[in-house]
């Protein structure tokens, strides 16, 4: 945003009032009180507040590129923690024995119209396919 842009000038006075006021008290509202939170959650405030007091500038390709990494990082690292203590996946983790993002995601950016057929792999490998017929099986004896 240009330095003399309206927009800019209220998100700056409202950052400002949140940053240095609300931090203790935690009751402030609204949207710039939800992109605090969004900062926080990614590990980029320290970013925002060195140029909100000037210090540093920051392009829009250069800004784009440090969220995307901050946060593909941030869920990447919470997508390995469920993968590895989930208890449904036990099956997935016996197969796939370094925990990384699946080769079939990037098939799928290639070619979507085979979604359903990775779709039913994916049942398989991570337990619910097998689940769901066993369940369905033991229906049947009852």
């Amino acid at each position: 945003m240009p330095e003399e842009s309206l927009h800019r000038k209220v998100l700056v006075f409202r950052y400002n009032i949140i940053r240095n006021s609300c931090k203790a008290t935690q009751k402030c509202h609204g949207l710039v009180k939800e992109y605090l939170n969004l900062l926080d959650r990614y590990q980029l405030k320290s970013i925002v507040d060195d140029w909100i007091d000037g210090k540093i500038w920051i392009g829009k390709l250069k800004w784009k590129h440090i969220v995307n990494g901050k946060v593909k990082d941030r869920e990447f690292s919470e997508w390995r923690i469920e993968t590895v203590g989930s208890q449904r996946l036990c099956v997935y983790r016996t197969i796939i024995k370094e925990i990384k993002p699946c080769i079939w995601w990037r098939i799928l950016r290639v070619k979507p119209q085979i979604r359903k057929s990775v779709q039913t792999v994916m049942k398989v490998l991570s337990g619910v396919f097998v689940f769901q017929n066993s369940m369905q099986f033991q229906m049947k004896e009852l």
